[in-house]
């Protein structure tokens, strides 16, 4: 109709994996292969020997067909002589628009071995992402959004870095051999060859790099590193410098991710195509070496959870969550996967001078998105060990500052629009710590934690501090510290410049300094 020579229209239906005789199956492969320079009659031939189905077309929507006989009046039921789509192979195709509500996942699978460069169209159900990034031939760059769902979009193209699709899971390791092959297992249940496991022992002296050399040295799944014992934040930031994925995940070697978890989310992660997905979590406290507690988070029972609007990922669902309500919760970040390319763009490293990163790498990555996709029906299980001492807890707490300082000065620099989030999580911190301290540390901390207050007010103004007044902190000196300094600040015009002021109070080394440690 268009004058296109090169295009032969088939009256045909595609099905999907007929139970043929292997000479039917051959004299199909022989007539479409001729019906490059056949005619008519070849359509006739290939007509004679392909099955008849049962198709329903929509007398409600428009074009729209569906396998099989639907009894609804709302649709008419036809018959079509059906192809399968793996004998279409033997044509060579190397682009698939696919429109065939219900059956694209049989399709797909079935031109496994098709060298396929470009897949579109549109979907009525879920396709598992692993179709279009598997060993399949071709390059498989996809675009296929989900009728309906705006939010799913089934993709994939070239990374101009050259990463692989899959995903790396960055497992951080210290001592955890009672558990280390057991989270192994479960980050790579359910991924064929997407997932990698890149394990980095940070000194460890109780043989769990051992276990990993006699379990998989025959696995080109897992890695291991080696790195001095320097902590979690740079045993994560040195796997991510070995890893070679588009996505990345930060996991403990003493978690129980689940069967499955990180299969999830990385289909999650196709198929949004966001900065950051992830899954529930659940806390595993520590009663005994023996014996551990499973306690409940802090967002189970969350009302917005159960009534937010869920997407359909075939046997599982999904639904957006906001990230300023995320920044305010629990600090999860193993309970995520993450788009390197986005971690690379806003240049997103965990800091490693500060003892404990995690907290500072979630802030800073949900600052920098709206929503988060959330998978339902998974738990990742992060152990939590017996409390650190009190001393330890302090400084840790002193690190905390610091990092808020870091946050401050990095949102100044970058220009976020909004900075309430983290002001409210600045008061969530000062409210959970001050009572764990003793009397000397909390005057201390109290002083600094106001400094850095009134730093922050002279460098983003006092309009921006609407929604977090002085009544939001529990600590009753706070306000009168934090009021101190802003009268020692007076003089002073407010200025994005003073979100660099600092004091040694701020940092832990000298604060260390002056108590004689």
């Amino acid at each position: 109709m268009l004058g296109m020579t090169n295009i032969v229209p088939l009256p045909f239906a595609i099905g999907h994996s007929f139970a043929d005789t292997p000479l039917k199956i051959e004299g199909i492969a022989q007539l479409l292969v001729q019906l490059q320079t056949g005619g008519a009659q070849t359509i006739a031939d290939l007509a004679d020997l392909l099955p008849i189905v049962d198709y329903s077309r929509s007398l409600v929507n428009p074009g729209y067909v569906e396998r099989g006989a639907n009894a609804s009046s709302e649709y008419e039921v036809f018959t079509a002589p059906t192809l399968s789509a793996a004998l279409l192979t033997v044509l060579g195709p190397n682009l698939l628009k696919l429109i065939a509500p219900k059956v694209e996942e049989n399709i797909i699978a079935d031109l496994n071995h098709a060298a396929l460069d470009h897949v579109i169209g549109e979907s009525w159900s879920h396709i598992p992402s692993i179709l279009v990034n598997s060993d399949a031939k071709g390059l498989r760059q996809t675009w296929i959004p989900r009728a309906g769902q705006p939010l799913l979009k089934l993709r994939r193209s070239l990374d101009p870095s050259g990463r692989h699709p899959g995903l790396d899971v960055v497992v951080a390791m210290h001592n955890a051999a009672p558990n280390v092959l057991d989270c192994i297992d479960e980050i790579l249940d359910g991924s064929q060859n997407e997932i990698n496991v890149l394990v980095v022992d940070d000194g460890s002296t109780d043989g769990s790099s051992d276990l990993i050399e006699a379990q998989y040295t025959y696995d080109p799944r897992v890695t291991l590193l080696r790195n001095q014992h320097s902590g979690r934040s740079s045993a994560f930031n040195y796997g991510r410098m070995h890893s070679n994925a588009a996505h990345i995940a930060f996991v403990d070697a003493t978690s129980s991710p689940g069967p499955g978890f990180f299969a999830g989310l990385l289909d999650l992660a196709r198929h949004t195509g966001a900065e950051i997905v992830q899954g529930g979590f659940h806390i595993l406290a520590c009663i005994n070496p023996e014996r551990w507690s499973r306690l409940v988070s802090e967002e189970a029972g969350d009302q917005r959870l159960e009534t937010a609007f869920r997407y359909d990922l075939g046997n599982a669902t999904c639904h957006l969550f906001p990230s300023t309500l995320l920044m305010g919760g629990q600090t999860s970040i193993w309970r995520r996967v993450y788009r390197r390319d986005f971690l690379e763009n806003k240049k997103i490293w965990f800091p490693e001078h500060i003892k404990s990163g995690d907290h500072f790498f979630q802030m800073l990555t949900l600052q920098n998105v709206a929503d988060v996709p959330v998978l339902d029906g998974v738990s990742f299980g992060y152990r939590q060990n017996a409390e650190e001492s009190s001393e330890q807890a302090s400084e840790h707490d002193f690190y905390g500052l610091e990092m808020f300082r870091i946050f401050l000065k990095r949102g100044v620099r970058d220009g976020w629009n909004d900075f309430t989030p983290l002001l409210k999580s600045y008061v969530a911190t000062v409210n959970r710590t001050v009572p764990r301290l003793n009397l000397a540390l909390r005057i201390v901390y109290l002083k600094a934690a106001g400094e850095l207050w009134a730093y922050s007010h002279k460098a983003l103004g006092s309009d921006a501090f609407g929604s977090v007044p002085y009544s939001a902190f529990e600590p009753a000196d706070f306000e009168h510290y934090a009021r101190h300094h802003l009268e020692k600040l007076k003089m002073f015009d407010d200025s994005y410049g003073l979100a660099y002021l600092d004091s040694l109070d701020l940092h832990v080394p000298f604060l260390n300094l002056g108590r004689g440690k």
